[in-house]
């Protein structure tokens, strides 16, 4: 059981980190209580992990709604100030049978995500149901079997100029027809039938090769790679990852793991682990399709970061005012946590020279150049 505190932003603009903290550790002293018998550690700032054994599925619930009122009606104090504390609980049952711890704590994470939304607080991880196939999953799990797998490379070029090669990597399948398709005409069917991790390992394995080649003949290159939650999660795929980088000699800085926003709020947990993972090794992290709001901008602090791509949405022209002064606030928060900012989906001059307005550091999108399959672009004379 994943047992969050909310209102976290502003118990921490209230009280300040000191107090906040204290408010946490009280919290979780009383938990510790609650709990009895069962063990309880805390996870991250404002949650906590319970592990209960020996229970229904009816008892759980019961037992996660005794959890949620016994931090809901205890009196905590900062200073002079009492108050009370709302949370919320997600459920994960182990009796589903899950890979590895990983696929736990995601799992909890997702029943938290639930929770949240429900007007009880308390919600339990539901496991998807695995697509027998047919249509778009047929075809994914055709390329995987039959190298039908492509990539496709966009780059990403500094406003000021410069000679670093660097590139986002977007995987691509090919039909029975020969069709190209887009990660958006089927992850959402891959991950429904768990073919994501797969899809994610034969990525990073193509990046891996790429850098490795690239860096053989002296043309490093920097390749941004999305990975999704359910793949980080996975017992040993940061270990695997970090000896790949080793056994290949590729330096980690040359590699950066694209995670979404979404994603990222829903798991920051687990992926604040992985991150911390591969930090010594000098793997860089980007937060992406990042739109402002009070737990995203917790994020910025949270995750061991090094770049920040924006939202879609700031690159629409014309900007309404509001969205125009959420850009500058957001990159100029970015820069004063030492964040590099990448405005994607750039398709006209009016809308990279809004981003360029705003102090963007680098510009992804078709008016640079079109996704090609090959590692091609003059980043030294390229003029924006």
């Amino acid at each position: 059981m994943l047992v969050e505190v909310g209102n976290t932003t502003a118990l921490r603009n209230r009280y300040g980190y000191a107090g906040f903290e204290k408010l946490m550790n009280d919290a979780g002293r009383h938990l510790g209580e609650i709990a009895r018998t069962h063990a309880v550690a805390r996870l991250s700032d404002n949650a906590f992990l319970v592990v209960v054994r020996e229970q229904t599925a009816a008892q759980q619930g019961a037992y996660a709604r005794s959890l949620r009122d016994g931090i809901g009606y205890h009196d905590f104090s900062v200073g002079d100030e009492s108050l009370r504390l709302r949370s919320t609980v997600g459920i994960a049952d182990l009796g589903i049978g899950f890979a590895d711890a990983g696929a736990v704590l995601a799992a909890a994470e997702d029943a938290a995500r639930e929770a949240r939304a429900q007007a009880a607080g308390v919600a339990s991880y539901v496991a998807p149901q695995v697509q027998p196939g047919g249509g778009i999953i047929d075809m994914v799990r055709l390329a995987l079997d039959s190298e039908g797998l492509q990539l496709a490379f966009q780059p990403v070029v500094a406003v000021a100029g410069g000679d670093q090669a660097q590139f986002q990597v977007l995987l691509r399948v090919r039909d029975a027809q020969g069709i190209e398709r887009m990660a958006g005409e089927f992850l959402a069917a891959a991950e429904s039938a768990g073919l994501v991790p797969k899809l994610d390992r034969w990525v990073m394995e193509q990046a891996l090769a790429l850098l490795q080649k690239r860096r053989a003949e002296s043309k490093p290159v920097r390749l941004f790679v999305s990975q999704s939650p359910r793949t980080l999660a996975q017992d040993d795929y940061a270990n695997w990852l970090a000896q790949a980088l080793t056994a290949a000699s590729i330096d980690g800085t040359s590699l950066v793991i694209d995670l979404r926003l979404d994603d990222a709020l829903v798991h920051s947990m687990l992926l604040r682990q992985f991150c911390e993972q591969l930090v010594p090794v000098g793997v860089q992290f980007c937060l992406s399709q990042y739109r402002h709001g009070g737990d995203a901008n917790l994020l910025l602090e949270q995750l061991p970061l090094g770049y920040l791509r924006l939202s879609a949405d700031f690159a629409h022209q014309p900007l309404a005012q509001d969205v125009r002064d959420e850009m500058r606030e957001v990159i100029e928060r970015a820069h004063r946590l030492g964040l590099q900012v990448i405005g994607q989906a750039v398709e006209d001059p009016q809308a990279a020279a809004a981003l360029w307005m705003g102090g963007i550091d680098f510009i992804q999108g078709n008016l640079v150049q079109r996704a090609e399959h090959a590692l091609d672009f003059d980043f030294k004379n390229a003029t924006l």
